[in-house]
């Protein structure tokens, strides 16, 4: 393998990656295709701007600054 190196992981984590592995898998393969397939569904998760916008929503709602269900439902003539 060209520009290898080694790392250090308990054995706690060599068992728990091995027990990831495809047989014949090497620990390079594996930790490329767990890469791969985090980076893949990083589309999934929350950016900061959201987490923000998130607090931003939660202090508004401690403050009192929200309608309720019922109020939106009066509000568009919803039953």
């Amino acid at each position: 393998m060209e520009n290898s190196t080694t790392i250090e992981i308990s054995r706690d984590t060599h068992q728990l990656y091995s027990g990831m592995k495809n047989p014949g898998e090497s620990f390079d393969k594996l930790l490329i295709r767990l890469a791969v397939s985090i980076k893949e569904n990083d589309s999934d998760l929350l950016t900061q701007e959201d987490i923000l916008e998130i607090e931003q929503s939660v202090q508004e709602m401690k403050k009192g600054n929200y309608k309720t269900q019922a109020e939106m439902k009066a509000k568009y003539g919803l039953k």
